[in-house]
């Protein structure tokens, strides 16, 4: 692995309310009617600027399912789960998919120049042979 380095987002946007990091496009919302484990959730396609955890089983309402907890790159705060895999057939759509706690997370809008997002690729060495 290497350094993460925080990915700006534009327009409307959730982000993480104790360090106001950007984790996801309001764009890629999928359902805000899902709860969380501390309240209103929603199921997303995408989250930016997280560390996901390990795996773990996990039987929640709708069924059991492996799940890895993501935590916000910036201050670790637990902002929600990546569904992995769902072991009922009416719920394989979740796989590959977020669920992002609605009471750590706020939604923003956000109007500032498309020029200022420019994310800096990390440094690559490469080795030349001489």
């Amino acid at each position: 692995m290497g350094r993460h380095y925080p990915l700006r987002l534009t327009s409307q946007y959730y982000v993480c309310i104790h360090c106001k990091t950007h984790l996801a496009f309001k764009g890629h919302l999928i359902s805000r009617d899902y709860t969380g484990r501390y309240g209103r959730a929603a199921l997303i396609k995408r989250i930016e600027n997280v560390i996901e955890m390990q795996s773990v089983t996990e039987e929640m309402l709708s069924g059991k399912y492996i799940v890895r907890r993501v935590h916000c790159c910036r201050c670790h705060a637990n902002v929600g789960w990546k569904y992995v895999l769902a072991y009922k057939p009416s719920e394989k759509y979740k796989e590959g998919n977020y669920i992002l706690e609605l009471n750590v997370s706020s939604l923003i809008r956000d109007e500032i120049d498309a020029s200022e997002c420019i994310v800096q690729p990390p440094i690559a060495f490469l080795s030349s042979s001489l």
